[in-house]
């Protein structure tokens, strides 16, 4: 069985180091493991440097990096799709929320889009009319704000919400 894992990057780290598990114990089992993964950088270290798996295929997924980058963020969406549609694995499995989002879009061929907001707004029905209700009944995967990684998203865009 072909199964798929995608990841932003093998870095020196938790859910980084799961991955490599979860690829080892496939490879182990007889099934063919394939890493997508984004570029390896940062001060953490490069996991898959020195690791002995000669039947892992992996493939750099170049503009899979962890910022949000809309435009690089749509190649890497691009990327993954082909690249299913191409090999038809029987397994997506997704490791950290970015690649999972556009793993998951990519490899069911959806359209996703996120809502942007507090749960004492985005979730009230009486405030937002129901608008995840109604994008999803367009078709549209709605992505909820938590599904990212709040940290980045307050970085980039500090002054999303109200300062007083």
């Amino acid at each position: 069985m072909r199964i798929c894992h995608v990841i932003t990057r093998m870095i020196v780290g938790g859910a980084q180091e799961n991955t490599l598990l979860s690829v080892r114990g496939h490879l182990e089992h007889g099934h063919e493991a394939v890493l997508l993964t984004g570029p390896t950088t940062g001060p953490e270290g490069k996991l898959l440097q020195g690791q002995k798996l000669p039947n892992l295929q992996v493939e750099l997924v170049e503009p899979l990096v962890r910022e949000l980058q809309p435009l690089k963020d749509w190649q890497a969406y691009g990327r993954l799709k082909r690249y299913f549609a191409a090999t038809a694995p029987a397994v997506v499995h997704t490791h950290s929320s970015k690649a999972g989002v556009l793993a998951r879009l990519a490899a069911t061929n959806e359209l996703g889009i996120v809502i942007f907001g507090r749960p004492y707004t985005v979730n009230d029905t009486g405030l937002n009319v129901g608008l995840a209700e109604k994008i999803a009944r367009m078709g549209v995967t709605v992505i909820p704000m938590d599904c990212l990684d709040e940290g980045e998203l307050e970085d980039r865009w500090y002054n999303m919400y109200w300062n007083y």
